[in-house]
């Protein structure tokens, strides 16, 4: 939480990183709707068409305009974090649901934690700048494989 209340400009990186999930949320939506509605693929593979869709939307929002001043990031580590946050989220809503949480309770919290979360990861991981990444290699390197 620490880079979320840190220097304006982490800030401000904040609120674009969460204007950007809300224009990647409209994205998923709309071609979720647009794909059922046009088509006979039902919602699996509706869903999985939007969420890639929203994902490839996300990836050239963030190292454009959120992260822009970085000009790096790997697509490849944006899908697969992406992907590993948004399963983790299913399953930590599935459980909420499954003790009893309301759906509307369980389903915004848990967007709020996968937003935190790939936050940081997106700040200091995907889209890191040369010497976080130097440092995390540093600190990575001296354990013994």
């Amino acid at each position: 939480m620490r880079a979320l209340a840190g220097a304006p400009a982490d800030r401000k990186r904040w609120v674009r990183f969460l204007i950007t999930g809300s224009i990647n949320t409209g994205v998923d939506f709309a071609c979720f709707a647009a794909i059922l509605r046009w088509s006979d693929l039902g919602p699996f593979k509706a869903n999985l068409i939007a969420f890639g869709v929203a994902v490839c939307v996300s990836f050239l929002i963030n190292r454009l305009w959120t992260f822009g001043d970085r000009r790096r990031g790997s697509a490849l580590a944006f899908v697969f974090w992406m992907s590993a946050i948004a399963l983790t989220a299913s399953g930590l809503l599935h459980r909420a649901i499954d003790f009893g949480a309301p759906v509307a309770i369980a389903k915004l919290s848990v967007t709020l934690l996968a937003a935190v979360i790939s936050y940081q990861v997106m700040n200091r991981w995907v889209f890191a700048t040369r010497h976080a990444l130097i440092a995390l290699v540093v600190l990575i390197a001296p354990f013994p494989q």
